[in-house]
């Protein structure tokens, strides 16, 4: 995935925005090695990591092709770990009760450094995904102006 790449240049480019960039696990770990770069360039971004433990893409496309799937999970990761390997911040929430809390926390942590949000989401499709992006657009009024417009 190209998500935490577009992100890192977009915080370059507007360092004074909140940039968020929202990502699944399997693109994440297919990209990771980026992350050293926004800790070493200081751009300070928020990754929402919807971490359902499986290659989303890789699964829909078998179910669509094949009517199941085949060699698309992933082992339990803590990407909130992960982050703070970097020396970054890294933040996870595994019940979404605390949503809300736990967003907040992020953005506080993210005006000094990057920061991972790992949100353990259900493994099904189209399952939790869309709890944490609409409460991000519902939250979107107490970010700098223009979150979503980069």
């Amino acid at each position: 995935g190209s998500e935490l790449a577009g992100g890192i240049a977009a915080k370059l480019v507007y360092p004074e925005r909140q940039v968020v960039v929202i990502t699944g696990d399997g693109s994440l770990l297919m990209s990771s090695s980026d992350f050293v770069t926004a800790v070493e360039a200081a751009a300070n971004i928020l990754v929402v990591v919807l971490n359902d433990s499986r290659y989303g893409m890789i699964t829909a496309m078998q179910l669509m092709r094949f009517g199941r799937s085949l060699g698309d999970k992933i082992g339990t990761i803590n990407f909130a770990r992960f982050a703070q390997s970097f020396g970054a911040a890294g933040v996870r929430i595994e019940s979404f009760g605390k949503l809300t809390e736990t967003i907040e926390q992020a953005l506080a942590l993210n005006r000094r450094t990057p920061v991972i949000l790992d949100a353990v989401c259900s493994n099904e499709l189209h399952g939790n995904y869309s709890v944490i992006v609409r409460k991000l657009r519902n939250m979107q009024k107490t970010f700098q102006k223009n979150v979503f417009d980069i």
